[in-house]
């Protein structure tokens, strides 16, 4: 339990929550979508209905942004834990188009490899998550830190990113 504290404390102090410049947490972005020149940093729930319509709508466009992901699991939505490992067991190149059908796939009792690795990357993304303020998914953050979206709108609203 003491080592499991030690390690927390560690990541939240090399992570320095203060800082509004979203390119300190750019080493543990899960992968990254598109080419733009525009950074946008992502928090997903594979599964998640409005999820799923964001990403949709990102694969159209990936010369307008580069996006960079970070995958939540979260509890409400039904087997998203096994969803988020089965994705980062991927390699990073790959890790985009396995979440693009994760919708159409079924993940009960996923028996892959939980390595500590991925548990350490799982527990990573909540503390980035929840230290820039994050509640519900889909969240984005521009280079700076700001949300530039609200939980459940629609996506015609993010004039700003498409």
């Amino acid at each position: 339990m003491l080592k499991k504290i030690v390690i927390l404390l560690f990541i939240l102090i090399s992570i320095n929550l203060n800082a509004k410049d979203m390119s300190k947490y750019d080493k543990y972005v899960n992968f990254e979508y598109g080419f733009g020149s525009n950074k946008l940093y992502l928090f997903i729930t594979p599964g998640c209905s409005h999820c799923d319509k964001l990403i949709k709508k990102i694969k159209l466009f990936p010369e307008l942004n580069t996006y960079k992901f970070f995958l939540i699991p979260m509890n409400h939505i039904g087997n998203s834990n096994d969803k988020v490992k089965s994705i980062l067991s991927e390699k990073k190149k790959d890790r985009f188009e396995k979440l693009l059908v994760s919708e159409r796939i079924q993940y009960k009792n996923y028996k892959g490899n939980d390595t500590k690795e991925i548990l350490e990357t799982i527990k990573r993304n909540k503390i980035i998550f929840e230290s820039n303020n994050g509640k519900y998914v889909p969240y984005i953050l521009n280079k700076n830190g700001n949300s530039i979206n609200t939980y459940g709108s629609e996506f015609s609203n993010y004039s700003n990113i498409f």
